[in-house]
């Protein structure tokens, strides 16, 4: 299984690259390279957002078990 999603890893990140390079002759062309409109776009708060729905992903599962466990040894069993 890891080798699968190694692989996997490994064509997604081939397939970006391709796409990148096939792309940048394009945007040469047409003169400087400008990255500065991209940037701006991006906002302060939706990178904040990103980052705490990432955290919401990797911490949900192991709270959700805490938690479990927390209610059921409210009761006897």
């Amino acid at each position: 299984m890891k080798n699968l999603l190694n692989r996997s890893a490994g064509l997604t990140i081939t397939a970006i690259a391709v796409t990148a390079a096939g792309s940048m002759p394009a945007m040469a062309a047409a003169g400087d390279i400008d990255f500065s409109t991209m940037i701006a776009a991006v906002s302060g708060a939706t990178v904040i957002a990103a980052f705490l729905g990432m955290g919401v992903v990797k911490l949900g599962p192991n709270f959700a078990k805490w938690a479990i466990n927390k209610v059921a040894s409210f009761f006897p069993g």
